[in-house]
């Protein structure tokens, strides 16, 4: 007659219930404690106010997250499951409306409708523009 064993060996079910609470608690948890501990501020702050801090990615890290690891693999994916001439013309459509939607925001947010006050945003643009497009000022009509 054989003694059974006081201590039954773990299966994948029970490590898996005392592992995932465990991890569920770390990944939750872990930062508020490290927060207080080191005296950090832990108040929630705005998407603005997270958006507006500066996140140390260069123009083509942000390239790189957003869309050659991102975006271009799904698109390609789209267009081989619709067909690559029916998904190029949802794209077309999708763009141009979404390019006069933010036209019409740009042009909602300058102070007048003047040639001249578009042109200057064109010589001084905005960071995000100006590190991520060329810009060429073929003629200048400043002062005419």
């Amino acid at each position: 007659m054989t003694t059974p064993d006081p201590k039954p060996k773990p299966n994948r079910r029970d490590f898996l219930f005392s592992a995932i609470p465990a991890g569920i608690l770390g990944c939750l948890g872990c930062p508020t404690v490290l927060g207080l501990s080191v005296g950090g501020d832990t108040s929630p702050q705005s998407f603005q106010e997270r958006s507006s801090q500066n996140s140390g990615m260069t123009f083509e890290d942000v390239y790189n997250f957003a869309f050659r690891d991102g975006f271009i693999p799904l698109a390609k994916k789209m267009a081989e499951a619709m067909g690559e001439a029916e998904f190029t013309e949802l794209l077309q459509e999708a763009g141009l409306e979404r390019g006069r939607e933010a036209g019409s925001a740009f042009a909602a947010s300058l102070p007048d409708n003047e040639f001249s006050t578009f042109a200057g945003t064109m010589r001084n643009p905005p960071p995000l523009y100006g590190g991520a497009l060329t810009f060429e000022m073929i003629e200048d009509l400043q002062g005419i």
